[in-house]
């Protein structure tokens, strides 16, 4: 479980990048 915990912490921080880089790439490409 703990593996586990570590995993969802990583990639938490990760997706959270990914979104906030898709919603910039989307207001670049609107403007």
């Amino acid at each position: 479980t703990e593996r586990v915990g570590r995993l969802s912490h990583r990639t938490e921080p990760i997706r959270f990048s990914l979104g906030n880089l898709f919603c910039t790439f989307e207001v670049v490409t609107k403007e």
